[in-house]
């Protein structure tokens, strides 16, 4: 019984992995779209140049940020609709929040180690604001599971977790725009 279960667990990690990496291909081409613009440049000549539709901060929010997330994203999901009146299971929560930590503080300080030369970050205002957002969402789930309401979650307390993210974009896309 329990190696029939390795196999089950082994066949259901490569069919998310398959998974994830259709939905990867289908955000890279959903952002790699292009679209014609006239340019008018000082002596009025027109030139036509390609721009990407997507805004490459607004894509890494969104589409790339569910894409990569969509494992854990479906584990929250399932671990915490299976006992919708009983006691959930914490399993999924707690994965969405060890690997939010994970890639927050462990890949950026890796990636910044072993940083072969000095790099320039062009969109400060962005990366500005997904750090002020992810340290608002922990402070936030802090407040929510300790002090708000101990031990459960309220539906005020999902509604407003669940508009932080529009604004969370909404805000990079401004920080593009007026910054």
């Amino acid at each position: 019984m329990g190696i029939a279960l390795l196999f089950l667990i082994a066949y259901l990690c490569v069919g998310v992995a398959v998974l994830s990496d259709i939905i990867a291909e289908a955000i890279y081409k959903i952002t790699q779209r292009m679209h014609l613009v006239e340019v008018k440049d000082r002596q009025e000549v027109i030139t036509m140049i390609g721009e990407s539709r997507w805004n490459s901060q607004i894509a890494n929010v969104t589409l790339l940020a569910i894409g990569i997330s969509f494992p854990e994203i479906c584990m929250c999901f399932f671990s915490t609709f299976i006992e919708v009146n009983g006691k959930p299971n914490p399993l999924g929560p707690m994965v969405m929040m060890g690997t939010s930590s994970f890639n927050i503080l462990l890949v950026t300080g890796i990636a910044i180690l072993y940083g072969s030369s000095v790099k320039r970050l062009y969109d400060v205002a962005a990366f500005l604001v997904t750090g002020i957002f992810a340290t608002i969402g922990f402070i936030w789930l802090f407040i929510i599971l300790l002090i708000s309401s101990p031990g459960k979650i309220e539906l005020w307390e999902a509604i407003v977790t669940l508009l932080m993210y529009p604004i969370l974009v909404l805000s990079i896309w401004l920080s593009q725009k007026f910054c």
